[in-house]
């Protein structure tokens, strides 16, 4: 057999460099810079040299070979078949030639060599212990299958620690990492929680796993968090427990910075008394030589986390940062299920928020308002609309978060059908009577009285017609929904029947305060349609490009737009997940939202249905009117749309207070009365809320009135942060099809970024990227 084909095919990084030589990496060392040379001595046997001075046995035996497969195998020689005589055939014609029988040869087929066994981890382990030290700890990492795919060893050598890589093929275990990016640390239980802890090193993962956390780390160390997929993160609540040095410090950035990237809520808690170089371990173990239990250490750290999310300092392209929205605010099983939804979606948390908001203001409706003070009332009503690109998944979110109000939508139409069977019924025997009657000799007995007609409970609608609002809530003295896929025909409705006047937008700034409302019909029945309290909240989502062009001047300065609430949220990457909610948590909402609906209306002297006032707690007065003056010193900062947009979030954080109340009473989760004063706690809930939108306000109008280009511009920033800071223009290249230019157009375009301060170029360190090295593009921090 060919001695050096065997060789060849059993290397990496193989290079011919001439006439039966070659390069490639040895596999008796970790090897990047292809230090072994290959050649054929006179004897035709393999000869081997490692540069880095290993030697001929190590590397045989780390090849599976042995040193005799080094030399050709004689034995495979074919011997040359027997010739004629050159005399003989010289003195033939060419006719007698041609008359000669062939002459098959036939060589002989080497036999088929076995491929050589598997190497197995142990036995490259020893072999690197007897060369590095003793081997001190070993931690596997899997993939999503929970099968191995690398390890990470440890040696302690003479001059302090080292660490090497190993990972899994086909053909059994070899030095080096996988192909790709490695898995995170213990990600097999990652998968499964809400909220992970981060720290620096397997051993101080291990040692939060031991406390009950659930917790992950990154392979080789500080630097190397870009060699890590962490995208099994994405969506979740995270805290980053760095060590204490200041390459901790930045290995805790670069991992929050590709994180809130991806949708996670981060924080970075800093361990007290952490001696230099320190970690959790240390901690730990300082804490249990202080006799203190697992258990105390656990609600130890939980104290420490309880630190405001973390923001990436990125440079200010005039648009304010994306906060993460408040989750906590929201009471019962609504937070659980609005974060659990969220990753089910894969989508942002504000995306179920704001449309179950608005639904519940709509459960509550007429039937309770807040009381600032004398002559200051606020009704449960809430307008919003989230807003993203198409294919950002917000009809999903929007369908998940209406869900206990269409359920109760399609209970109540069966219940109008079975009445209306009933009615039709009654009708026929009422008709029989008034036909009796009218035959009856007798007239002064009374007609007989006609079955009163069912109306359908309308909970929901999404025709935008004020007609058709008018006529619903004649019949429904609670208020309405008004939720569409897509918000653009709302906007386009407020002048179709007007003539371009503006009059249906006028009834809509009516619907917002909830006050009466007379709609005249021409040649309808009745001609008139009278509303005493017009409720009618109202959500759905936008796209960016459609909300510049509907909500146009008109609109803005009118006061329309400042009365939406939006979020706006950074795209996240789509990423596959099981993750899917409980029915369990599902009923629950269903139940909380039924509750809503069961709140009782006042009902008058005259008959008519009188909605309940609440008023402040002292405490949550005090809160309000903090906020209220602190609010309105922001808002004389201001001027134009912003402005007015914030005129309307201190009432907008009474009508959040007022829902989260009622909320609290609806999940049994206080003991108070849905007809008690509302407390400070829902005040500072609808605060924080009223807070939250105040910025997404700044953002928004920020990016209506952007230019084209500093559109573009910011677009691609948020892209590149989304994917950790730093690409190449390749993947750019590959990334959305807006960005793909061809090169020279895309590196002006970052070269632009770069005079500006938003980012710098840097070379691809050798090895990654794959390929030839490159430079690379990194966004500022």
């Amino acid at each position: 057999m060919d001695a050096i084909k065997t060789i060849i095919d059993r290397l990496s990084g193989v290079r011919r460099i001439g006439e039966n030589q070659y390069v490639a990496c040895c596999p008796a060392h970790d090897d990047k810079h292809a230090s072994l040379s290959i050649g054929v001595g006179n004897d035709g046997r393999v000869l081997l040299r490692c540069h880095a001075g290993c030697s001929t046995e190590s590397i045989v035996d780390a090849l599976g070979l042995k040193m005799s497969d080094l030399f050709v195998d004689c034995s495979s020689n074919v011997p040359p078949p027997p010739s004629t005589p050159k005399s003989r055939l010289s003195a033939l014609t060419n006719e007698e030639v041609a008359e000669l029988p062939a002459i098959n040869i036939t060589r002989p087929v080497p036999p088929a060599v076995p491929p050589p066994p598997p190497k197995t981890l142990n036995s490259i382990v020893r072999l690197d212990a007897s060369r590095h030290g003793d081997e001190v700890g070993r931690w596997t990492y899997v993939g999503t299958d929970n099968d191995p795919v690398g390890v990470v060893v440890r040696f302690n050598t003479s001059t302090g620690k080292t660490f090497r890589p190993y990972r899994r093929t086909k053909y059994g275990w070899e030095r080096g990492d996988p192909a790709g990016k490695w898995p995170i640390y213990r990600l097999y239980e990652v998968i499964e929680a809400d909220r992970v802890f981060i720290v620096e090193g397997e051993k101080a993962c291990d040692t939060a796993t031991e406390l009950g956390f659930t917790c992950t780390t990154s392979a080789h160390g500080s630097s190397s968090a870009g060699k890590t997929d962490w995208s099994p993160l994405a969506g979740k609540e995270v805290v980053i427990l760095p060590d204490n040095d200041s390459a901790g410090e930045k290995y805790a950035e670069d991992v929050a910075n590709r994180l809130v990237g991806q949708g996670c809520v981060v924080r970075i808690v800093y361990l007290p008394d952490l001696p230099e170089h320190g970690d959790l371990v240390e901690f730990v173990t300082s804490c249990r030589d202080a006799g203190l239990s697992d258990s105390a250490i656990r609600c130890e750290v939980e104290r420490l986390t309880e630190v405001e999310p973390y923001q990436p300092a990125r440079p200010e392209s005039g648009v304010p940062k994306y906060q993460p929205f408040p989750i906590e605010t929201l009471p019962g099983p609504l937070a659980t299920f609005v974060r659990r939804g969220a990753k089910a979606i894969g989508c942002d948390p504000s995306y179920i928020a704001l449309p179950m908001l608005s639904s519940l203001a709509a459960a509550v409706g007429n039937s309770r308002r807040i009381e600032l003070k004398p002559g200051w009332v606020e009704p449960a009503i809430l307008w919003t609309a989230i807003v993203g690109e198409s294919g950002s998944k917000k009809s999903p979110p929007l369908d998940l978060a209406l869900a206990p109000v269409r359920k109760r939508q399609r209970s109540a139409m069966a219940d109008f059908r079975a009445a209306l069977s009933d009615y039709d019924a009654e009708r026929l025997v009422y008709e029989k009577h008034l036909a009796s009657w009218r035959r009856g000799k007798d007239k002064d007995e009374n007609p007989p009285n006609p079955p009163d007609e069912p109306r359908p409970e309308r909970l929901v609608i999404a025709d935008t017609t004020v007609e058709a609002l008018a006529s619903n809530l004649a019949n429904q003295p609670r208020g309405l929904l008004l939720a569409r896929d897509e918000l653009s025909g709302l906007f386009g409705s407020f002048d179709r029947y007007s003539g371009g006047r503006g009059a249906d937008a006028a009834n809509y700034l009516e619907f917002y305060r909830g006050q009466s409302l007379s709609v005249d019909r021409k040649g309808g029945s009745p001609p008139l349609i009278y509303v005493p309290r017009a409720s009618v909240s109202i959500t759905g989502t936008i796209q960016p490009g459609i909300l510049r062009t509907v909500l146009g001047k008109q609109h803005r300065e009118s006061g329309m737009a400042a009365r939406f609430l939006f979020a706006y949220p950074p795209r996240i990457p789509t990423r596959w997940t099981d993750e899917q909610i409980d029915p369990v948590l599902e009923s629950q909402v269903a139940n909380l939202v039924g509750r809503l609906y069961e709140l009782p209306l006042h009902i008058g002297e005259d008959g008519e249905a009188y909605p309940v006032n609440l008023s402040l707690t002292s405490e949550a007065k005090d809160a309000f009117v903090a906020f209220y003056n602190a609010h309105g010193s922001e808002q004389d900062e201001l001027a134009g749309d912003t402005a007015a947009a914030f005129s309307k979030l201190s009432g907008c954080a009474a009508r959040l207070a007022l829902v989260i109340h009622c909320c609290q009473w609806a999940a049994g989760s206080t003991p108070q009365r849905h007809d008690e004063q509302i407390d400070v706690c829902s005040m500072e809930a609808g605060i924080t809320l009223a807070r939250w939108f105040a910025n997404e306000a700044l953002r928004i109008y920020a990016m209506l009135d952007e230019s084209e280009q500093d559109r573009t511009q910011r677009d691609l920033i948020d892209w590149i942060a989304g994917r950790g800071g730093c690409v190449t223009v390749r993947e750019i290249q590959r990334g959305p099809r807006r960005f793909r230019q061809d090169t020279t157009s895309l590196e002006k375009s970052l070269d632009e970024l770069v005079s500006e301060d938003f980012g710098r170029w840097q070379a691809c360190p050798v090895g990654e990227r794959g390929g030839r090295p490159s430079r690379q593009f990194i966004l500022n921090s």
